[in-house]
This record gives structure tokens, C-alpha cells and sequence, in this order.
């Protein structure tokens, strides 16, 4: 029996290297999802992080045996441009206390109220306004995840549906 993987980014390509007698469908026209970089006129453009996080030894010796010499071991450090900053990516105090005090008493309610009052998660939205409250959520997460994977917060879940919005969200 053929096994079929839908998506040749890492994900899938990983999926298709663990499988036997696999093929692997891919809609662009290149491999490598938003793992790969894009060369043009001379510049080289990378469409997602190049960056690889495990806590699971077997799969970062996995990682470790696909990729070779070829996996580059450094310490980054990641920042989002936002109002003419440089904030810390992943959230950091830095990034919480350099806001105006303004800014600042508004997060700082919000997640009070959502601690008391957490939304029904359906969605990454909710799942981030629960543990951090509508106001870091709409000022910090929403536009750099919306930016980096390209849908609408509502459309990431665990599922890969979201129950309790329309279809066209």
C-alpha cells in the first residue's frame, strides 16, 4: 500500500522520510514550506523561522541524523519590530514594561479579567487571550503570528477546524 503525505514542508518531509513506499504531494513549486529561502536578484529571503526547538531527545536525534554537518548550532536572539521598537520574540519582560503605563495597566486588566473570566478556547486566539488577556493578545501575538503563517489567528487549533465559526473566518 502506498502512503500518501500532503504538504512537503518539514513536517511532511519528515513524515515521507519515516515512511516506506510514500508520495508526497506538494502545491507550490518548491519543497520546504516555510522552512525554505527564497533567492532572488541576489538576496536571499527566508519565509519562516530556520530554526528547530525539541524537547524530545529521539526527535532532535532524528533531526541531528537528517541533517548532518549541514545543522548549524547558534544562540539567536529574535525580535519583533512593533511602534518603532525592537521587542523580545519570545515575550520577555523587556517587551511588557517598555510599553507606556497606559498600555501597560490595560494588559495588565485584561489578563486579571480573563484569569476570572477565561473564553471557551476554539481557537489560538483564545488560547492566548486566556493566558495572556485580550490586550497583549491584539498588541504582541496577533499580528506577528497573522504575519508569520498568513490565516487569521481563528483559524489555528489543534484540530485544524474551529468549531463555533464560520467556514469563511
Amino acid at each position: 500500500m502506498t502512503n500518501i503525505v500532503l504538504d512537503a514542508g518539514i513536517t511532511g518531509l519528515s513524515a515521507a522520510y519515516m515512511l516506506n513506499d510514500v508520495v508526497v504531494y506538494e502545491k507550490e513549486a518548491e519543497i520546504g514550506g516555510l522552512g525554505k529561502t527564497i533567492h532572488y536578484n541576489g538576496f536571499s529571503f527566508d519565509l519562516g523561522g530556520h530554526r528547530f526547538f525539541t524537547r524530545k531527545e529521539k526527535i532532535a536525534n532524528f533531526v541531528k541524523e537528517l541533517m548532518g554537518n549541514e545543522l548549524l548550532e547558534v544562540n539567536r536572539v529574535s525580535k519583533i519590530y512593533k511602534d518603532g521598537r525592537f521587542l523580545d520574540y519570545p515575550l520577555g519582560a523587556s517587551a511588557l514594561f517598555s510599553n507606556n503605563p497606559f498600555r501597560l495597566s490595560r494588559m495588565l486588566i485584561s489578563y486579571l479579567i480573563r484569569k476570572k473570566k477565561p473564553l471557551k478556547e476554539y481557537s489560538f486566539k483564545e488560547y492566548i487571550i486566556n493566558r495572556f488577556g485580550d490586550e497583549l493578545y491584539s498588541y504582541y501575538f496577533q499580528d506577528y503570528t497573522e504575519k508569520i503563517l498568513g490565516i487569521s489567528c481563528e483559524r489555528i487549533s489543534k484540530s485544524g477546524k474551529t468549531p463555533g465559526y464560520p467556514a469563511s473566518h
